[in-house]
């Protein structure tokens, strides 16, 4: 997961939606210490951003078994299991299992969590034609701005797709979701955790779960849940 490099890693942290915001009651305080590990983790790891051994032959993703994990971040292996479930599904991180208890993490808005100059990096070679800029003019490392760039559309439908349970016809729901605006993306992300836990959606193994391109289209998350939901085991 180390790596050396000529400069030191670093990630910010936005100390009033630390201290105040919904992590404070979402999390316990080991949960707590274990997201800021994570991001420590996805800052020193070879591939920034997310946190896995390396990669296969055949290209795929080879994660780090939970008892690794669980050493690395000085936890028993079912509370780091629980704690990145949590974690995952209140959008903090993506959670794959490349292998049976064997994980790939992300964290998600990754690009918000590093420093001015290496978020502008990639930007840098971008023509000053205003057209065609991709970052905004004037985003500073003040906390409540609100120019971010272009990217975190595509980063909220991420997050809307990793939260999704039937992940079918992925190209029309992208479409569909560009069409909305930041405060309806928002809104569709809170209804479909409401979703996610009606008894309706677990029947049958998902069997009456839509696909995600017509929840977006007919804007079920603006609808009650047809039934009682799920008491949160997490």
């Amino acid at each position: 997961m180390a790596y050396k490099s000529t400069r030191r890693q670093w990630v910010k942290l936005w100390v009033n939606e630390w201290l105040d915001g919904t992590s404070r009651f979402e999390l316990t305080p080991q949960q707590r210490l274990l997201w800021i590990d994570l991001l420590a983790l996805a800052g020193r790891s070879r591939f920034p951003g997310e946190i896995y051994a390396g990669l296969a032959g055949n290209g795929s993703k080879v994660g780090y078994p939970i008892a690794y994990l669980a050493g690395v971040l000085q936890m028993d292996e079912v509370t780091t299991n629980n704690a990145l479930k949590l974690l995952k599904e209140h959008c903090h991180i993506t959670l794959d299992e490349s292998a049976p208890e064997q994980y790939v993490i992300g964290i998600i808005n990754w690009e918000k969590y590093q420093s001015e100059y290496l978020r502008q990096k990639t930007y840098r070679k971008v023509t000053t034609n205003a057209t065609s800029r991709l970052l905004v003019e004037g985003e500073g490392e003040v906390e409540g701005d609100v120019l971010k760039p272009i990217a975190q559309t595509a980063s909220q439908f991420d997050v809307f797709w990793n939260l999704y349970p039937r992940k079918v016809g992925k190209k029309k729901a992208t479409a569909l979701w560009s069409k909305l605006n930041g405060q309806e993306q928002q809104a569709v992300i809170k209804g479909l955790k409401l979703w996610k836990q009606a008894e309706q959606w677990h029947r049958d193994g998902g069997k009456f779960v839509p696909y995600a391109s017509t929840f977006l289209a007919q804007r079920r998350w603006e609808d009650e849940p047809w039934t009682g939901a799920l008491a949160d085991t997490l």
